[in-house]
């Protein structure tokens, strides 16, 4: 993983950054999302993107994701696509997964 990576969403000024870790062993771009409980949004450092905010998202209707990682911890939720800046690299329909199921450690540990 590469910590401390920045990703710019460009769908709404002022953008937003989203600190990602890079996990080599996935292809997932996920977020911590309006669609995870408040009582796990709640104190977070995370940046929490919220799709209704954004002009250019749109719910990619009926698609779900799921990862589990190595800790035995897990993370799921629904797709949508949206305009992602990487580094200057502008991408448009970008699938984003947004996260509406954390477990631990996800959901305390990595903040």
């Amino acid at each position: 993983m590469i910590p401390n990576t920045f990703v710019k969403s460009q769908s709404v000024p002022p953008a937003k950054t989203f600190t990602l870790d890079f996990d080599t062993g996935s292809a997932d771009l996920w977020l911590w999302s309006t669609e995870l409980p408040a009582t796990t949004t709640q104190g977070t450092s995370h940046t929490i993107f919220d799709p209704s905010a954004s002009s250019t998202f749109e719910n990619t209707s009926g698609s779900t994701w799921q990862i589990s990682y190595g800790d035995g911890s897990s993370a799921s939720g629904t797709v949508g696509t949206d305009v992602v800046n990487l580094g200057g690299i502008i991408i448009q329909n970008q699938s984003i997964e947004l996260a509406n199921t954390l477990s631990d450690p996800v959901s305390t540990g990595y903040q």
